[in-house]
């Protein structure tokens, strides 16, 4: 019993392999097919497939690179025919800049004749013309101010309440040429000259703002070297012209190119 017991266990256990094995001899097609499909690849091949992949790539960018090259060639000729077309239009712009100055004094010297002083500078180009009529003798000055600096404003003396001549204070400036600026009023008491309404003196109001009455305007030059003036009511208006120095008086004799009528008085 026990004999019989143990082949029946022994084959129970072996029945597995056993149908395995018959598996395997009648059945062996689908052992290949998985050996083919699961074949490792050649290294030699994998290779071959890198260095064919790395050369597409190589011949791509050659031609990109080509491409570029051509390109930058198109616009480095366009640069340079633009600089050159900019250097030629800036050298002929250079010819004219003098040219309305030019015409200007062409103007100006057919009306006074021939100057009898001139100045020349990088800072400023002066010209003195003389004025001989039947009533009335006397200079016409011509300026082209090409820095501001070259121009100031002074008191008498430098000191508000004094005054002196427009040639003293010229030759204690050791000037070119000076001009009368504004107008004055004596005090009663004192006989001290005070400048009428608002005046400007370095950029700081000698006296305060004045708002413009009767007939009397400001004039002056602000820090760019421009000719400044007008009737201004507030101080806020003449500030946003950035006044540098100026004087009040009167009368308007040209503005905005036009003539104005003279005060009867």
């Amino acid at each position: 019993m026990k004999t019989a017991s143990n082949q029946r266990l022994m084959l129970f256990m072996l029945a597995p392999f056993l149908g395995a094995l018959c598996w395997l001899i009648f059945f062996d097609t689908p052992i290949i097919e998985l050996q083919k499909l699961n074949q490792p690849q050649s290294p030699k091949t994998s290779v071959f497939q890198h260095v064919e992949q790395i050369t597409t790539l190589l011949h791509e960018a050659k031609s990109n690179a080509v491409t570029i090259n051509e390109r930058v060639s198109v616009y480095s000729d366009s640069y340079a025919k633009s600089t050159t077309t900019a250097n030629e239009l800036a050298y002929r712009a250079s010819l004219y800049v003098d040219k309305p100055m030019q015409i200007y004094d062409e103007r100006v010297t057919s009306l006074l004749g021939t100057a009898i002083h001139h100045v020349h500078s990088p800072a400023i180009d002066l010209k003195i013309f003389p004025i001989k009529e039947k009533q009335y003798s006397g200079y016409a000055m011509k300026v082209n101010l090409k820095d501001p600096s070259a121009m100031t404003m002074v008191l008498g003396k430098d000191q508000l309440g004094s005054s002196e001549t427009t040639l003293q204070a010229a030759k204690r400036y050791d000037a070119i040429a000076g001009v009368n600026a504004g107008g004055f009023a004596d005090h009663r008491h004192t006989g001290m000259r005070y400048p009428l309404s608002t005046t400007m003196v370095d950029e700081q109001y000698v006296n305060g703002f004045t708002p413009t009455f009767m007939d009397l305007f400001f004039v002056g030059l602000n820090k760019e070297g421009q000719l400044i003036g007008g009737k201004f009511t507030k101080k806020d208006e003449l500030d946003q012209l950035g006044p540098v120095f100026g004087a009040s008086f009167v009368p308007i004799l040209i503005q905005n190119g036009e003539k104005q009528e003279i005060p009867s008085k």
